[in-house]
């Protein structure tokens, strides 16, 4: 290369916008669950739970709107038990607005005080595996005007179904797993 074309590459090179030599970097945040085969609850595909829901203010009707999925419930031990750990209502700076809490067409209610909750879907469903709908609704349809905020925790759990052991008695394994199971009514 001759020293002419060298100096016209360099100053051609030097005179060249800082952009041109700019990198692009992505970043790609990515997460899966895979949950066992045994036990899940989880949302029906689409529906990003970890996201803020948002309960719609209906112009027309002056009333707030019903927040709705379907969860996906699978247990093949036993029945699935469900609770609100909480109570569930949204709050602004000096109002409360009390949501009902319905699953599978059964409100849910306040078990925060130690109750364990109930077996809402029972182990002959369970273990198949079921899709149920979840409803949040507010209780009081016309609250004052604000931003509302707040969590509703539900908290599903395994019911485990006590088995006869060698040589037991079927019927004290009856008497036992009827004491301790709790259907929801």
């Amino acid at each position: 290369m001759s020293r002419l074309k060298y100096v016209a590459l360099l100053t051609t090179s030097l005179l060249m916008p800082p952009s041109s030599f700019a990198a692009e970097q992505i970043t790609v945040k990515i997460a899966a669950s895979i949950p066992t085969a045994d036990f899940y609850v989880r949302a029906e595909p689409g529906t990003n739970l970890s996201a803020t829901q948002r309960l719609n203010w209906d112009v027309a009707r002056r009333q707030l709107d019903i927040w709705k999925t379907s969860l996906d419930m699978r247990n093949s031990s036993g029945g699935i038990i469900v609770r609100l750990d909480a109570p569930a209502a949204l709050y602004s700076a000096n109002n409360r607005i009390d949501l009902a809490v319905v699953l599978n067409n059964y409100e849910l209610v306040d078990y925060s005080n130690g109750n364990r909750g109930c077996t809402l879907v029972p182990a002959s469903v369970a273990a198949r595996g079921v899709r149920y709908e979840l409803a949040i609704e507010p209780i009081n349809t016309r609250p004052p005007a604000g931003n509302y905020s707040g969590v509703v925790s539900l908290v599903f759990e395994p019911e485990v179904l006590i088995q006869v052991p060698p040589g037991g008695n079927p019927l004290i394994t009856g008497i036992l797993n009827q004491r301790f199971q709790n259907p929801c009514r």
